[in-house]
């Protein structure tokens, strides 16, 4: 069975800038890495009875550089977590490589809602969402790619993610 890095209960618990915001990490994909200020990764038995059940996965500490960043409203508005249009569009598209070739099984997560779904055989995909969501589109061995929604048609072309992994 196909794991999710989106199914939250394999995830560990977010915490940024002192505000816990749960095992939800997809929205971490659009911090810019150069805001953050530090990580700290907590992972023994202790932080469950610090944090509890949803820290059985382990704990993500992030201090940003940006310590004005003090609720989680302010957090949400901040990285543009809240959709501004009102209104339900709906969304189509097709995700190709760069050979124009169709890609299927890409997961693709509206950050605002923190709903995923994958493509299909054809590449294509079909959503409800929001003018101003934040869509994420991922696939292993791909390059992941963020889109703000201003049109009803979205597509995507993922390049192929060709960094060597170091042994």
């Amino acid at each position: 069975m196909y794991k999710s890095i989106y199914e939250k209960e394999n995830n560990p618990l977010i915490v940024i800038n002192g505000i816990l915001l749960g095992n939800d990490t997809a929205f971490l994909n659009i911090i810019n890495p150069k805001e953050i200020e530090s990580i700290t990764v907590l992972k023994d038995s202790a932080v469950t009875k610090i944090y509890g059940k949803g820290a059985r996965k382990g704990v993500l500490i992030l201090t940003l550089k940006n310590k004005n960043i003090n609720s989680i409203e302010k957090f949400k508005t901040t990285y543009n977590l809240y959709s501004s249009g009102s209104e339900e569009i709906k969304i189509t598209g097709t995700i190709t490589n760069s050979q124009k070739n169709p890609i299927e099984n890409v997961i693709i997560t509206n950050l605002n809602r923190k709903e995923s779904f994958r493509s299909d055989s054809q590449g294509k995909y079909t959503l409800t969402s929001r003018e101003n969501d934040i869509l994420y589109f991922y696939l292993k061995g791909y390059k992941s790619e963020t889109i703000k929604i201003k049109n009803t048609k979205n597509d995507i072309v993922l390049k192929k993610d060709d960094t060597k992994k170091i042994k």
